[in-house]
Formats: C-alpha cells, sequence, structure tokens
C-alpha cells in the first residue's frame, strides 16, 4: 500500500532477477543510512464478493458497508427435536459480533439465549441469523488446534481416563487441523508438518492409511470416530473436557 516501501521492494527484486528468495535473504532498510529495517507491509487484498457481510445500510435499505468475515471461528454441533445432527460453522466475524452484545460466540444453551433476545431490541438481524434454533441441543463444538480422541470405544476412553493411561490415549490423540462446512480434518498430535507429500506428489489416502490424517466430510462419519475433546496441560495431563 505504501508506494516508497513498493519501491523499495520492487528496485531489490529487480536486482535479483524477481528471486525474492535471493532478494529478501538479506534485510531490507527504508533508510539510506540502514537503520530502519522494514519487517512488515500492508497489502491490499481483494476479497471474494459473495463472502462478504452486510454492515451498515442507509435509510433506504441499501447497503453500504461491509466486512469481509474472516475465517470459521468454530463448527457447533446441535441436535434437533426429532433428533438429527445440526452442524453450524460460525465465522470469526460472527462470533465478534456476538461477543458485543453480550451473547457467547459458543452457544452451548440456545433456549436460554433466546429468551433472553426476546426481551431486547438491540440485537441485529446479522445476530439473529447466526443463532441456532431455539429447539435445538448442544452437542459438541470444534475449533482449530482443539485437541480430541478419535476412534476409541467408550469403554476403552473411560477405561484409560481413569488409570491415566497416556500412552494408550496418545495413540488415538488429534489436532483440529482445519473447518469448513461439512468438512473436517485432524492431524495426529506429534506431526509437526500438514504437508501430504510423498516423493514430491500429494498423497491425502496415504497419510489417513497411515493415521497422519483423519478427514471427515459428514457428521455421521464423525461420530463414527467417537470424538471426545480433551485438554492437554502444561505437564502433559490429558483432561476430559466435558
Amino acid at each position: 500500500m505504501d508506494k516508497r516501501i513498493h519501491r523499495i521492494l520492487s528496485d531489490r527484486l529487480a536486482q535479483y532477477n524477481d528471486n525474492p528468495k535471493e532478494a529478501f535473504a538479506k534485510p531490507v532498510y527504508i533508510d539510506k543510512e540502514c537503520r530502519i529495517p522494514i519487517r512488515t507491509v500492508r497489502c491490499f487484498a481483494k476479497p471474494a464478493i459473495k463472502t462478504l457481510v452486510p454492515l451498515k445500510k442507509d435509510d433506504k435499505g441499501n447497503t453500504v458497508a461491509w466486512v469481509n468475515p474472516g475465517n470459521n471461528h468454530h463448527v457447533a454441533i446441535y441436535r434437533d427435536e426429532d433428533g438429527k445432527y445440526k452442524e453450524q460453522t460460525v465465522t470469526f466475524w460472527e462470533a465478534v459480533d456476538r461477543c458485543r452484545v453480550g451473547i457467547p460466540a459458543i452457544v452451548t444453551q440456545p433456549d436460554t439465549i433466546w429468551d433472553n433476545i426476546l426481551q431486547r431490541n438491540d440485537i441485529s438481524e446479522n445476530v439473529l441469523e447466526s443463532l441456532p434454533d431455539v429447539k435445538w441441543q448442544f452437542v459438541l463444538s470444534l475449533q482449530q488446534n482443539e485437541m480430541f480422541i478419535l476412534e476409541m470405544k467408550e469403554e476403552d476412553y473411560r477405561y484409560a481416563m481413569d488409570q491415566q493411561d497416556y500412552a494408550l490415549l496418545n495413540k488415538h490423540l488429534y489436532r483440529v487441523q482445519k473447518l469448513s462446512k461439512g468438512d473436517y480434518s485432524f492431524r495426529y498430535h506429534t506431526e509437526t508438518s500438514v504437508e501430504d507429500k510423498y516423493d514430491g506428489k500429494t498423497n491425502l489416502k496415504l497419510s489417513t492409511q497411515i493415521g497422519k490424517l483423519k478427514r471427515v466430510q459428514s457428521l455421521e462419519a464423525l461420530f463414527n470416530l467417537h470424538p471426545h475433546k480433551v485438554h492437554i496441560s502444561v505437564l502433559g495431563e490429558i483432561k476430559e473436557i466435558s
């Protein structure tokens, strides 16, 4: 965005035949005395129009301002009155919007929230539309980097937790890598890279077969893994999150 910095970086890049790895291997300075290094730059990025959320409207009801909702903050899973699972993907902006009006980012008690909302007139339509149905019952939420025990039978899981059998639990311990609607990726907890390349080629199937990655693309598949959310303390203790 800064034209001066843009020119300085472009000149450095040109000196190295447009090879950024070589061009920026050494610091770039904004002043001739080489005292102030350029550490970060602000760039203009054009967002996808369809993802923008209306923020402000004029007197005629026309939207005059938008906001980029950002990445997904969490996925919440509920059970409706018929016993069917319902997924709700909440963006970072929606989570912030809820908190601004005193509503939890992760709604675990929809009926209580709606009872309180009915007594207020300061809740925007965008916030109301993002909330779960009043009759839904909260089951589970997932956020990036949360830890889960997967693919353990209930009795085995309970025994391992009671006995603090971390050796057994560690075999089933996964981190939430990324989330999108109807698509969740879990990475085995000892994996330090999210790359799934073998001999230079991406092979998600092989990563899944050897247990590095678990990709879930339906709620039924998720609950077939018997997910249990856990917390890892600084001492490495595994504690269940209710």
